[in-house]
């Protein structure tokens, strides 16, 4: 099984955003996107809690699942894998009318105003033609695979006026799922190996893709547009230094032991998933070399290399560490905001 972390991508835009100053070009782009993403996964999260709501000890989770093949990388928003059948999940946070067109098209219809989307269906095709691709190229026997976009909404409502069978069959709201993964249990009532299960999960989890995207480059910003030092978590101004074991903010007296913990959760998103000593220190802004190694063990940051200075490295934390860190980066934005 794969857990439902928020997206690397999701992560990396969030941090970029914590990062830029208000008037730096481009911040209007980064807030309209990383909205979309928060939607997204929004989907993501009400779709889990159906999926948890009805839990079935044959049904294998694995969640924002990617993998390549061939050169060519696929995502899949939720993937089953249970002894009768596979199952691609694909879940969209969409609000309104929505009216899939017999040309393809999908149109959302809300407050009166009509806006195409890139249809989901066609997105779920792909994603099913590789996964069988996949497992084809890892000499796996292909077992049945169905699909379905996963309305996450309860509000929204599914327009088929054209009585199309691809979107009666395809398309359902989240809630309905649980019952949709026991129809097609009695549908696919042969199993397969318990061991061939196994092989395929852990094929899965091996060849998972971890990248962080890079969000510098996507959004054209300079390295040197962004605010280095510790941030304080009260007032926002990156000035807080290093008195007496804490971090003290000179503009509105806040304390604090663990404000550079974000600061350097944030470097592994945006500059890669490796950082030294010395990049480690120009990003928090201090000059103490010995000051860094005692930061990252209270943080147990993985370390990596050889020797005992220059040679040493540290590696980016596992994906849980992150969950931890953005529920309560947004705790605090909110808190901010609301000042």
């Amino acid at each position: 099984m794969k857990p439902l972390f928020a997206p690397w991508r999701l992560l990396a835009e969030q941090s970029l955003l914590w990062h830029l100053p208000r008037d730096i070009p481009g911040v209007a782009a980064i807030e309209k996107d990383l909205a979309r993403l928060e939607a997204g996964w929004h989907g993501e999260q009400e779709l889990d809690f159906y999926l948890r709501s009805f839990p079935d000890e044959r049904v294998r989770i694995f969640y924002d699942l990617r993998l390549s093949i061939e050169e060519q990388k696929f995502q899949i928003d939720t993937l089953l894998l249970t002894p009768n059948f596979l199952a691609i999940l694909e879940a969209k946070n969409y609000s309104g009318t929505l009216s899939f067109l017999p040309d393809g098209q999908l149109v959302r219809i809300i407050s009166g105003r009509r806006e195409g989307f890139p249809n989901p269906l066609t997105q779920l095709s792909r994603q099913k033609y590789l996964l069988k691709k996949w497992l084809v190229n890892h000499q796996i026997s292909v077992p049945a695979i169905e699909s379905q976009v996963v309305i996450a909404n309860p509000a929204a409502i599914i327009d088929n006026l054209s009585g199309m069978p691809s979107v009666n069959d395809f398309v359902t709201h989240a809630e309905q799922i649980p019952a949709r993964i026991q129809c097609w249990f009695k549908k696919y009532p042969d199993k397969i190996n318990e061991a061939a299960l196994n092989v395929l999960e852990k094929q899965l989890l091996a060849e998972q893709i971890e990248d962080v995207p890079d969000v510098l480059e996507k959004f054209k910003i300079k390295t040197a547009n962004l605010q280095r030092g510790v941030c304080c978590d009260h007032c926002r101004n990156y000035s807080m230094q290093r008195i007496y074991g804490q971090w003290a903010c000179p503009f509105c007296g806040i304390r604090s032991q663990t404000a550079h913990e974000p600061m350097l959760l944030d470097y592994f998103l945006l500059f890669g998933r490796n950082m030294t000593n010395r990049q480690c220190r120009e990003l928090l802004m201090v000059e103490n070399r010995y000051l860094i190694p005692r930061l990252m063990k209270k943080m147990n940051i993985p370390i990596a290399g050889s020797g005992a200075g220059a040679g040493l490295y540290y590696k980016r934390p596992a994906h849980e560490i992150y969950e931890a860190y953005y529920c309560q980066r947004r705790k605090n934005n909110i808190t901010t905001k609301s000042r």
